[in-house]
């Protein structure tokens, strides 16, 4: 009896919990939905992305990319652990040309894009930046100087750095000077959350918290370096919601794109507010259909603060059999439109967004 007793409790103890997973699950269903209703009546134009097919050898592993950006002709793709995929305790990158980007999007060579290898010097760099929990979130260059930013997740707590290193323009590799690494401060305690974005402005170097929401960040902050890695100042920026996970290069104006997502998934960790956005121009159908935001926003620096551009955003159009995508890198492509690349979710996409007047 008092095995039959046991069985029956953990039995009915088992459907107890399933039950409240469904009705949590539910909820977060329920909430993701009216959080992407917008009261305006609108509906905004969506933009398909033409996917840029890599070699397998990449997409078929677990290469989790969490950055672009541009070196001369050059586009840079940063591996969040870049360490495992050398053989030493050193890094990897890869990178391809415009050129063979162009090759691939005017047809006159379609086949799967294969990128090459850049190494990465990390030679006294605290493992504990490597880690299974960590990584590096953004890179931008400036000249022959490049910066990346790397998370940091110890338990409970995320912190942000940010770390100076230089390309040797011959041999294409990056040495990153280890002795140097800046901590950013964290405005919001959000665990796996901080500085997934940077960009170079007048040889300062911006970066861009992860999160900008008004739930948990009262004031929305950017910190700003010299090309030293001298703190300067901290310029303000608006309050947006769902992800910022990248930015394109700031043009010599001070304007500049980046992208802003999010996944029902992130519902209880983030809290959104308002998507006051969506409220000015809508949200666009595939959007709505997904309970997802893939979009692009447009930023203005002026006189040291940060301003959302009036620009209208420039949503993506999911396919319906993708329940969203996770981008993590984007850079512009002359003024042809954008090139974008995922993490591992939903897998590894590399994809060019045609856009005219942007």
């Amino acid at each position: 009896m008092k095995d039959l007793s046991k069985n029956y409790i953990i039995k009915f103890t088992a459907l107890i919990f399933a039950a409240l997973f469904l009705m949590q699950c539910s909820d977060n269903s329920e909430n993701a939905g009216k959080l992407l209703q917008t009261g305006s009546g609108k509906t905004a134009d969506e933009n398909e992305v033409e996917i840029i097919e890599l070699d397998k050898s990449l997409t078929d592993s677990d290469v989790e990319f969490s950055g672009l950006s541009w070196y001369g002709d050059l586009l840079i793709f940063l591996p969040q652990f870049p360490n495992k995929f050398s053989d030493d305790q050193n890094g990897i990158l890869f990178y391809t040309t415009k050129k063979r980007i162009n090759d691939y999007i005017n047809g006159d060579d379609d086949s799967p894009v294969k990128l090459k290898k850049l190494k990465m010097i990390t030679e006294g760099l605290d493992s504990k930046y490597t880690n299974w929990a960590s990584g590096f979130e953004s890179i931008t260059f400036n000249g022959d100087k490049v910066y990346l930013t790397i998370e940091f997740v110890n338990l409970g707590s995320t912190s942000g750095y940010i770390i100076k290193g230089k390309i040797d323009p011959d041999l294409l590799i990056i040495t990153l000077n280890t002795e140097n690494i800046k901590e950013i401060p964290q405005l919001v305690n959000i665990r796996n959350f901080s500085y997934e974005t940077s960009l170079v402005y007048n040889n300062d170097i911006y970066t861009i918290h992860e999160y900008n929401g008004k739930t948990f960040c009262s004031n929305p902050a950017v910190y700003i370096f010299d090309e030293n890695l001298i703190e300067k100042e901290i310029a303000d920026f608006p309050h947006i919601e769902y992800r910022i996970t990248d930015a394109a290069s700031c043009n010599s104006s001070g304007e500049f794109w980046t992208l802003n997502y999010f996944w029902p998934g992130d519902i209880n960790d983030l809290k959104p507010a308002k998507d006051e956005i969506g409220e000015k121009f809508g949200i666009a159908g595939s959007n709505l259909n997904n309970n997802v935001i893939e979009r692009l926003l447009k930023f203005n620096i002026i006189d040291g603060h940060i301003k959302l551009s009036d620009a209208a955003p420039i949503y993506l159009k999911i396919p319906e059999e993708v329940e969203g995508r996770n981008w993590e890198g984007i850079e512009k492509l002359d003024n042809k439109g954008f090139l974008l690349v995922t993490d591992t979710f939903p897998e590894t996409i590399f994809a060019f967004l045609p856009v005219e007047n942007m």
